[in-house]
């Protein structure tokens, strides 16, 4: 049958319409379904104004297509400026809590056993907040505009400026002074005269100016340093000119024509170690106890005023000023800071190591770096050349013996270190790397399984694929709870899906597929939480942690790090224990350092690492 060309052109046009139209249709009846009203009827009326007003707490689920009913509503009725109406859908959407992005924690069949707000999302909070201040209602608007300070949502309005103003002022700074290293003692190898041991230094303040002859900012920062080191060389200072990869006679001869009295070292490989002088000028200061308290690695005008002040505020033997590093902003629970430490390059791994002897330590990676921490912050061990990323540890073996994995999603190259011996062995994932784990935690000698591109490899000792399984991205990969015994019961769970719908994949011992369900909305990584409770990310979670950080609290915690956020989390419920703004929050990790029967919960950002322990209700209302 032959169809008129302007006939044909219509029908296809109502074809490519028909999949709106219909969404159009339906949309009000599943809004309704839901439990929320359509736009054709009423919504709940607002709290009566003068009323005390609590902001949401729930913890359940909020359904998506309801959310979306309320949000469309909202909008449409601002557009029209009905605000009566679109501050009755933006109360309704803070009372579902709609309008952000939640961390999911389900059990291992799938289900969500709560939901917990975690980020702003895409801004829906300064939009409900404007449509109640339209509408008259500032008291609730000021309620969601402090859910948005919570949440990290900046506020665009003047108003609401204003407001969150008030509201800033009412959050409590969390504080710390950056650790100092302290110095392992040296010998300093001078050119013209007799060594001299840092160690015979101490109760004095000790600079080390690294320096060479074809470095013209060293030509011109060497002097300015000999004159301040002549001006208070009697209040306990004392300066070396250390000279870097150059021989003694070239050395020599140019502190003499460059008019230099100060002592003249060489950098010798035991300083190499200990200080890793990279250019060329570096100024390090040691204080009178030994600790490093200033590094300058570029030197420019003004540069020198800096280290000037820095040297005669530790001549005056003045304490650092502590910075706030972050902001509490909700909770009845709260941490102060033990120690903050500052390394070279930005943090890209953190894990707590708990041997049987009680010698709990920090594993960290930076710069393809590792590093081992004590409790104190001192660093035990450094491994160069290994893959810095995310880091897995093992669980000790008899022996105390046990080993970690660092990984760069993304990458195929996978580190393995063996402790207490500190061995490195390079692995090779089939394909880039999304999440890694030990085939038993218990036996780091069973192999690694790892999550890829395409599915999931299990690897021998040695890095050998032993078995596969093709079942796509794998964004997250966490032991199964274990099953009756004889039963073969599934070994893993995955989150797997490049686009919607995700998919939650349980697996056997071999890698065979043993189910596969639809992980619900928009889940971007899949975390192994506490008894046999996972957690589902949303992109904005960076890192998730558990464990047992608040005094009186006797039950499993939930520690996650979202998009500038801090939150502490009851694991069996969601309830919300603390929250704070932290910019740039990246890694988390958990685990009693002091053995005080409390984890300490350990954060990083950028350089940065911050060891947090809980303060009692008593000590908090005292400070």
């Amino acid at each position: 049958m032959r169809v008129e060309p302007a006939r044909a052109s219509l029908v296809r046009m109502i074809q490519r319409l028909a999949p709106t139209l219909l969404l159009l249709l339906l949309l009000p009846l599943a809004s309704s379904a839901a439990g929320f009203p359509a736009e054709t009827t009423d919504l709940p009326p607002l709290p009566p104004a003068g009323e005390a007003v609590a902001l949401p707490t729930g913890t359940a689920d909020p359904d998506p297509v309801a959310t979306g009913a309320l949000l469309e509503r909202m909008d449409s009725a601002a557009g029209r400026s009905d605000w009566q109406d679109a501050a009755r859908a933006a109360w309704q959407l803070m009372v579902s809590g709609g309008g952000s992005e939640r961390l999911r924690w389900i059990d291992a069949e799938g289900g969500t056993v709560w939901s917990a707000a975690i980020d702003a999302g895409a801004g829906n909070l300064g939009r409900m907040a404007d449509a109640l201040h339209r509408a008259g209602r500032d008291d609730l608007a000021e309620a969601v505009l402090r859910r948005a300070l919570e949440l990290g949502e900046p506020a665009e309005e003047d108003w609401a400026r204003e407001a969150v103003g008030r509201l800033e002022a009412q959050t409590e700074p969390i504080r710390a002074r950056t650790w100092d290293r302290l110095l392992e003692p040296l010998t300093l190898d001078i050119i013209d005269g007799e060594p001299v041991r840092t160690g015979d230094l101490l109760g004095d303040v000790l600079v080390l100016d690294f320096w060479a002859s074809w470095c013209e900012p060293c030509r011109e920062e060497l002097p300015l340093m000999q004159a301040f080191h002549k001006e208070n060389q009697h209040r306990g200072l004392h300066t070396f000119a250390v000279n870097v990869d150059e021989p003694r006679s070239v050395a020599k001869a140019s502190a003499r024509m460059l008019g230099i009295e100060l002592p003249v070292a060489v950098y010798t490989p035991e300083m190499r170690l200990a200080l890793d002088v990279v250019q060329v000028p570096t100024v390090i200061l040691i204080d009178r106890a030994g600790r490093i308290r200033g590094r300058w690695e570029v030197f420019k005008g003004g540069t020198e005023d800096q280290i000037f002040w820095a040297i005669g505020e530790i001549l005056d033997l003045k304490e650092a000023e502590p910075e706030t590093i972050a902001r509490q902003v909700a909770g009845e629970h709260a941490f102060s800071v033990r120690w903050m430490r500052e390394f070279r390059a930005p943090l890209e791994g953190i894990e707590v190591i708990a041997p049987p002897d009680g010698s709990t330590r920090v594993v960290l990676t930076h710069s393809r770096t590792l590093l081992k921490l004590k409790p104190d912050g001192e660093t035990e061990a450094k491994l160069s050349g290994v893959v810095a990323g995310r880091v897995v540890a093992s669980e000790p073996d008899a022996d105390g013996g046990y080993a970690v994995l660092s990984y760069r999603m993304g990458a195929t190259g996978v580190s393995r270190v063996d402790f207490p011996a500190g061995t490195h062995t390079a692995l090779e994932a089939p394909a880039p790397v999304f999440d890694a784990r030990w085939a038993d935690p218990r036996e780091p000698q069973a192999g690694t399984v790892f999550g890829t591109l395409n599915g999931v490899a299990l690897a021998d000792r040695e890095g050998a694929i032993a078995a596969s399984a093709e079942i796509g991205l794998v964004r997250g990969l966490a032991p199964y709870p274990a099953g009756p015994a004889g039963n073969p019961s599934p070994v893993w769970l995955a989150l797997t899906g490049r686009a919607e719908p995700r998919e939650l994949t349980t697996l056997g011992a071999d890698l065979s597929v043993l189910d596969k369900q639809v992980a619900g909305t928009h889940p971007w990584r899949l975390e192994k939480g506490t008894e046999g409770r996972f957690g589902l990310l949303p992109d904005s979670v960076r890192a998730l942690a558990t464990g047992r950080f608040f005094s009186g609290v006797e039950q499993d915690q939930v520690a996650v790090a979202g998009r500038g956020q801090l939150v502490v989390l009851l694991a069996e419920t969601g309830r919300e224990l603390f929250r704070a703004r932290w910019e740039d929050v990246g890694h988390l990790a958990a685990g009693d350092l002091d053995g005080d029967g409390l984890d300490e919960l350990i954060v990083a950002w950028g350089p940065k690492m911050a060891v947090l322990s809980s303060i009692d209700a008593e000590k908090r209302q005292k400070m």
